[in-house]
């Protein structure tokens, strides 16, 4: 609060009123202000980025991906690219929608990345013999000859995002990861103890 015109204070938050100048009571109304403004700012509710599980997750994420990417440059590859090889080479022949799930991607997202490995003869698509709408997609040779090739790399590109944790501190965060993405986990009972 701020003396006004003609001396008058200036009313902050509609709970203080006085004179600064010119009156009686002064003195008093500043320190009645600026313990009620400590009071206040003692009241606003917590709040750390550094206790937020979702903003950490984000941040990790973040710094692995610019391991990954670095590390697949030299292969012309991006680690979503690189992702959809893994996927294939850990089970052929899935249809787009199946992808889509296990990639935790959006179909139109999915399309572009099959369409730009299909364009440098990294797969292929394949009507599907129990449903001619959809599509399977496979692996050629030189897909699985490419994924075998770079796989070191991204290897080695985990361990440098990883190598703060032991390797029973990475099986731990791999296992706790593995249970927040299952559907039940969402219809876990009770709440949560962090910023979310």
């Amino acid at each position: 609060m701020l003396p006004g015109p003609r001396g008058r204070a200036v009313r902050g938050r509609g709970v203080l009123r006085g004179r600064f100048a010119g009156g009686t009571g002064g003195l008093a109304d500043l320190v009645r202000m600026r313990i009620i403004s400590k009071r206040m700012k003692s009241r606003r509710p917590r709040f750390s980025l550094d206790r937020s599980i979702a903003f950490l997750i984000y941040r990790a994420h973040q710094r692995a991906l610019a391991e990954y990417r670095r590390a697949l440059e030299p292969a012309g590859l991006t680690p979503q690219q690189f992702g959809l090889l893994a996927l294939l080479y850990e089970r052929d022949g899935q249809r787009q929608a199946e992808l889509c799930v296990r990639g935790a991607t959006d179909p139109n997202t999915m399309v572009g990345l099959i369409d730009r490995l299909a364009g440098l003869g990294l797969v292929q698509r394949r009507r599907d013999p129990g449903d001619r709408r959809a599509h399977r997609i496979f692996l050629t040779t030189a897909g699985r000859r490419t994924f075998r090739r770079w796989l070191p790399s991204q290897r080695r590109a985990g361990s440098r995002c990883w190598q703060a944790l032991t390797r029973a501190e990475q099986r731990r965060l791999r296992d706790l990861l593995l249970k927040v993405l299952q559907p039940k986990a969402n219809t876990r009972r009770g709440g949560s103890s962090g910023h979310g």
